[in-house]
């Protein structure tokens, strides 16, 4: 059993099966269930660790050259991998921390596709957590950073999900998955998680996380986010609706079919709303800071093709406080940002959005 990993189940396999971890979760675990068996293989470089549970035991064989094993690691066609905190305990208030984890150690393929996301959040303090892809190393090297650096500096970054506190899981469409690992422009998953709040010393030490569901089965589309932002704004003080305006045309070559939205202000957002207009506008979504910021379906069925226009309105409302109110990070400070999940022809991914 790898070390700090705890595993405890229920007697019932495969309904009412609960499976928990506490301690440092190893890199790139792996639990799928076959043959009325539970799989959890661990690896780093090579095979560490293979648990299977069978009629309620679980025997641990250590092997890092089991042939038939990894071959049946390889026929199976999905796994689940959990990216958990390793370990958070926040000294300050209004703090990000992420962990990073390396995509090579769960490869089986030349890419893998990420097909749901399930967040593990329950009791946790965290407001909301954010999982990041980068085209190379993170921002750091150790199991909890601060954060907002993400991504080593130069190396690409790519928004992939968010989850806000009382928010419901976001599902992708059927053979819709985000294409991650060699081949693609993501090698490192970070995972970043907000706390509004400081720990005292007795608080334990939190492991929220997101299960994610990985096939090495091509997908018929490949998903991605796509962003409408602006970075340089003030706010006025004391006005009811200030607005802030961000446009851009498309001009990728494949269209883009969005499914799902998110918004994100601070405290004085009042509403934010996404547009699309191909000579007629179409409102994609609409949402403010009061309600869980996460992603929700879109309000139609929408294609963006080749020159059309993509556009969002952030409106917010200051009365109450007689300063100008700049843009950023904190919550005293504000942001404008409107997020497309879409899904696109496989070749084409990840596009960047405009600020």
């Amino acid at each position: 059993m790898p070390l700090g990993m705890k595993i405890f189940y229920s007697a019932t396999m495969p309904l009412g099966m609960k499976i928990f971890y506490s301690g440092t979760m190893p890199l790139g675990m792996k639990i799928f269930y076959s043959g009325g068996n539970l799989h959890i293989l661990s690896e780093t470089e090579q095979l560490k660790a293979y648990l299977t549970f069978n009629g309620g035991v679980i025997r641990s064989t250590q092997s890092s050259t089991d042939a038939a094993m990894i071959d049946e690691c390889k026929q199976m066609s999905s796994i689940i991998i959990l990216l958990a905190n390793e370990g958070a305990h926040p000294s300050t208030a209004d703090v990000h921390l992420c962990s990073s984890y390396t995509t090579h150690p769960w490869l089986l393929g030349e890419a893998e596709y990420i097909v749901k996301f399930e967040v593990l959040a329950k009791n946790s303090s965290a407001h909301h957590m954010s999982l990041y892809g980068c085209g190379g190393e993170p921002a750091r090297n150790a199991d909890v950073w601060k954060c907002p650096g993400v991504c080593q500096q130069g190396v690409s970054e790519v928004f992939l999900f968010t989850w806000a506190h009382g928010a419901p899981s976001t599902s992708l469409p059927d053979d819709v998955g985000f294409k991650v690992g060699r081949g693609t422009g993501i090698q490192t998953l970070v995972l970043q998680t907000h706390y509004p709040h400081s720990f005292n010393e007795s608080a334990p030490t939190d492991f929220s996380g997101i299960r994610i569901y990985v096939t090495s089965e091509r997908q018929t589309y490949a998903a991605g986010v796509y962003l409408l932002e602006s970075i340089r704004f003030t706010i006025p003080p004391n006005t009811a609706n200030a607005h802030v305006d961000v446009s851009c045309t498309y001009h990728e070559p494949h269209p883009m079919y969005p499914f799902a939205y998110r918004t994100h202000s601070h405290g004085l957002g009042k509403v934010i709303t996404g547009y699309l207009f191909n000579h007629t506008w179409h409102e994609i979504g609409k949402g403010n800071s009061l309600g869980p910021q996460t992603f929700y379906p879109v309000s139609g069925s929408y294609i963006v093709k080749s020159g059309d226009e993509l556009v969002a309105r952030c409106t917010y409302d200051s009365r109450g406080r007689d300063t100008v109110t700049n843009t950023g990070r904190k919550e005293s400070e504000e942001m404008c940002k409107f997020y497309m999940m879409y899904y696109t022809n496989p070749a084409w991914t990840y596009l960047r959005g405009t600020v």
